[in-house]
């Protein structure tokens, strides 16, 4: 009888293959997903800003303090961060602002913004930064810093009033991400 049931065992063990076969990896979380591109799950999320060019009211000198005052024309920097497990690629980027005392600077017919890192991709795990660029030149704010957006802080503000940029994003899949910046004048 015991003979009979380790036979039993070692069958079980040996066709285990068989009876429970390898299933699909379909977790779109997974670096190793074997489901289409377009299914896997890709997660961007914003990283930070920061001023990367300042020209404050009447002055003709740049600055990259990061501050916003009344009356400044501010070149700000944006980062982005790619939390999943797969490259995004292709990522453009559309800002507005509905505040009163915002103007935010219109781009050329031509000009769109990019987030990168490498290439025109930011891979897993990485921070990619916002360019303006035709799809050949990039657009630098006067002091050759990269930026996302220019806008002019209008002189009927108030110091202490607090603004919101809402950027939303998407990339070659059609991947949708929003984000409201939140940003103050001192």
């Amino acid at each position: 009888m015991k003979t009979i049931i380790l036979l039993i065992s070692i069958l079980i063990i040996f066709s285990c293959e068989k009876v429970i076969p390898n299933l699909e990896r379909d977790n779109p979380y997974d670096n190793s997903f074997e489901g289409e591109e377009k299914d896997k799950i890709k997660v961007l999320e914003y990283d930070n800003h920061k001023v990367v060019c300042k020209l404050a009211q009447g002055s003709f000198i740049h600055s990259e303090e990061n501050t916003i005052n009344i009356g400044d024309r501010i070149n700000l920097g944006i980062t982005v961060k790619n939390t999943s497990n797969f490259n995004i690629n292709k990522i453009r980027g559309a800002f507005s602002c509905s505040s009163n005392f915002i103007q935010l600077e219109q781009l050329q017919d031509d000009e769109y913004v990019t987030f990168v890192e490498t290439s025109d991709s930011i891979s897993s795990g990485k921070i990619g930064w916002a360019e303006i660029t035709d799809g050949q030149y990039f657009k630098f704010a006067p002091n050759g810093n990269s930026y996302a957006i220019e806008f002019l802080v209008n002189s009927s503000a108030i110091i202490g009033d607090e603004f919101t940029i809402k950027m939303n994003l998407i990339d070659d899949l059609n991947n949708t991400w929003e984000k409201d910046i939140k940003l103050k004048i001192e």
